[in-house]
């Protein structure tokens, strides 16, 4: 289902786009675009760990303006850190890795991938999410 509603987004150019959500072998399958280029970790480390304000307002404003429109349409990513951002090679950023909630929240059924310094103090306990 998340898959299916993230194609909805692919008019977004700053988030990874889905090509294809399929079914088989008792399971769903989704394709995302290939990007070409480096983690926001990577990027940073690259330039030494600092950017301008200059250099930072540029590369995120759009994603920040992506995210509001993501929010709207009522997917929440759970997941956003250097490592779920993409620079791809024409300098753009674009937000990777969207998952659903329990793949983001401590002590569920399925073993979490939460970001240590990025993740919301709520996705650490089961029972903050409705």
């Amino acid at each position: 289902d998340l898959a299916r509603h993230l194609v909805k987004l692919n008019s977004l150019q700053e988030v990874e786009h889905v090509n294809d959500v399929f079914e088989a072998n008792n399971t769903a399958y989704v394709v995302y675009e290939y990007i070409e280029g480096m983690t926001l970790s990577e990027f940073l480390k690259k330039n030494g760990g600092y950017l301008s304000w200059e250099d930072t307002k540029q590369l995120f404003m759009p994603l920040l303006s992506c995210i509001s429109a993501i929010h709207t349409s009522e997917i929440i990513h759970r997941g956003i850190s250097p490592d779920t951002i993409l620079v791809d090679r024409s300098g753009n950023l674009k937000l990777t890795a969207f998952d659903i909630a329990p793949a983001r929240t401590a002590r569920s059924e399925l073993v979490p991938q939460l970001y240590a310094g990025y993740a919301a103090p709520e996705q650490y306990t089961s029972s903050a999410w409705a």
